[in-house]
């Protein structure tokens, strides 16, 4: 395990860190019905911190990572939205 992360230059805290919070800001917005507010919250708060990760930490791995994970939940958001209100 060691090795894969040594090698993808992501160190295992970056990469539990980031993908927890992708799956807490998935959770809440798949899981929880009719709670915008609790969706919004942590979904401002896992953007803050993939910016943080792009702009504060060492090596272009870890940037890259955050930045794709960023990419997916503000890509996923906007679909599922947009679906929704076409159903509505």
């Amino acid at each position: 395990m060691d090795t894969f992360f040594s090698l993808t230059g992501i160190r295992l805290s970056d990469f539990i860190h980031l993908t927890m919070l992708f799956y807490i800001t998935m959770l809440a917005f798949f899981g929880v019905k009719n709670k915008k507010k609790l969706n919004y919250f942590l979904l401002v708060i896992f953007i803050l911190q993939c910016l943080l990760y792009i702009l504060l930490r060492d090596g272009l791995n870890v940037k890259v990572f955050a930045a794709l994970m960023l990419f997916s939940v503000v890509t996923l958001e906007m679909m599922v939205n947009r679906k929704r209100k076409l159903q509505a």
